[in-house]
């Protein structure tokens, strides 16, 4: 086996959510027996890009829309990447980066044995909920063929895994489940139930409020606007939705229309994330689906109870009843029903976050992460 493996990681872009936290840990923090070349295409401002000094990005004309020419482009200089990287293992990340990265790794080479073994994660997918029934059956049959030659598909939850298989996308000995893992540390020092005065200051609302966050881009899968209906029905209650995106202005305008201009705070993308986690009661997500939801691990990291659609791979995330409680996608009521519940009983809130706290650090720290794909990586080299 050689002294050191080369690894070109590919992502479509780094804008801030799950996918990109995880590549980019995963380009800092490998041992030493590991070289990682990081490329991605851009985020556009809306979706914000994240970034970690000393990992250096090699830039691919990735977008997410299908765009024919700089589709071509992309798979020309994914071919070149790999020419000069001559890596070991390709690992892809997102949809758009899966398909360009593996397609490149396919047709680099005529011979079998100088081709870079391969490995696609799956931090989601976007096979239903996100686009017409035509263009998921296609995306379910181009991710069909992708991956009867991808030596190893990675599923971040058993949920996810599932779904795969009912796609007949991969076999069930080819899917391997390893959980998002993330640099908790900050989070971890908040003590569970406590609210701190940050987020009453920085609004400058009655410190009896109960204050419910989302934290998320705000786009049409997250279906934000649920969050905003449910609050309405609990007085005294205040909405602080951290993020950005195509939604924004939309969901402003229904703030205003509804009456909740003074209730519903949008403080978009924000870089004291712990701060603001330490001032909610509780953290909601409202999405259509989901593949592992950062924002939940990072809530309950923080000590803070979530309510949460019961979709995708959320469950891998909130043990209903035991860190958080998960409701029917959609069901307005049923939300502002275990809002209120939570709101009238500091107890079972201040129980469910000491919970939370403990699964999610021992569930999604990073060491776990690394650990688990350092161990996929050693086999794949040495089976090659």
């Amino acid at each position: 086996m050689k002294d050191q493996i080369s690894i070109l990681r590919l992502i479509t872009r780094l804008n801030i959510g799950g996918p990109a936290r995880q590549a980019l840990l995963l380009s800092s923090a490998l041992s030493p027996r590991f070289n990682t070349t990081l490329a991605c295409g851009l985020a556009s401002i809306e979706e914000g890009e994240l970034m970690v000094p000393g990992v250096t990005l090699r830039r691919v004309p990735l977008v997410r829309p299908v765009n024919p020419w700089l589709d071509l482009v992309a798979l020309a200089r994914t071919k070149d990447l790999i020419g000069q990287v001559r890596p070991d293992i390709v690992h892809t990340h997102m949809a758009k980066a899966g398909t360009i990265g593996r397609l490149a790794s396919f047709t680099k080479s005529q011979r079998k044995s100088a081709r870079p073994k391969t490995i696609h994660t799956f931090h989601g997918h976007v096979l239903d909920g996100y686009f017409s029934r035509l263009k998921n059956a296609t995306f379910r049959n181009i991710e069909i063929e992708l991956a009867k030659r991808t030596d190893v598909l990675i599923a971040v939850s058993l949920e996810i895994k599932d779904q795969l298989l009912e796609f007949k996308i991969g076999r069930p000995d080819q899917i391997e489940v390893v959980p998002l893992g993330l640099d908790l540390s900050k989070f971890s020092q908040l003590t569970p139930g406590i609210r701190e005065d940050y987020l009453v200051d920085l609004l400058e609302i009655p410190l009896e409020s109960y204050l419910v966050g989302v934290v998320g881009r705000l786009v049409p899968i997250k279906s934000v606007e649920h969050a905003i209906q449910a609050v309405r029905e609990i007085d005294n209650s205040h909405l602080v939705i951290v993020g950005d995106g195509e939604c924004r202005g939309d969901l402003e305008k229904l703030s205003n229309d509804l009456g909740l201009s003074s209730r519903v705070h949008f403080l978009g993308f924000r870089s004291d994330l712990d701060q603001v986690y330490s001032g909610l009661d509780c953290v909601l997500l409202t999405s259509r689906n989901e593949g592992t939801p950062v924002s939940l691990i990072e809530a309950q990291a923080s000590g803070r109870p979530v309510i949460a659609s019961d979709v995708g791979g959320v469950r891998s995330v909130v043990d209903d009843q035991h860190t958080g409680v998960l409701v029917e996608y959609g069901n307005i009521s049923q939300i502002s029903q275990v809002i209120g519940h939570l709101f009238d009983n500091p107890g079972i809130r201040q129980k469910l976050g000491a919970n939370a706290q403990v699964s999610a650090l021992n569930k999604f720290s990073s060491s776990v992460l690394i650990d688990h794909l350092e161990t996929i990586y050693l086999n794949l080299v040495s089976n090659r």
